[in-house]
């Protein structure tokens, strides 16, 4: 099943419209780095906290390496080449059986 997933920050330069919220941490957008801000307050009310806190694929990153995308562990570079950057929040995740949780609730076209 196709999600018709279209993302407006990744239609323009990557690197140039990611989100780093103040305590280092990097979002593709601002659906994912409120979704960590809320969580990181346990504020599960939000509902993008809900589906973050639910998608199998960032949790499974998180419990690899809870720093996977910190800029006070990793440079930039580093962070937006990991898997879920280059493969999962992006063109090959969005058109996957198994889209971002998030992305397939605020993007998708269906």
């Amino acid at each position: 099943m196709s999600y018709n997933i279209t993302c407006p920050f990744m239609q323009k330069n990557t690197s140039e419209h990611i989100q780093i919220n103040q305590d280092g941490t990097v979002w593709a957008c601002c659906k994912y780095s409120q979704a960590h801000e809320d969580l990181s307050i346990n504020n599960l009310q939000g509902n993008n906290a809900k589906t973050v806190a639910s998608d199998n694929v960032l949790q499974a990153e998180k419990d690899k390496d809870k720093h996977w995308n910190d800029l006070n562990y990793y440079e930039l570079d580093d962070i937006l080449e990991n898997h879920i950057f280059k493969k999962y929040i992006a063109p090959e995740g969005w058109n996957s059986e198994n889209p971002p949780l998030l992305c397939k609730k605020h993007c998708s076209n269906k």
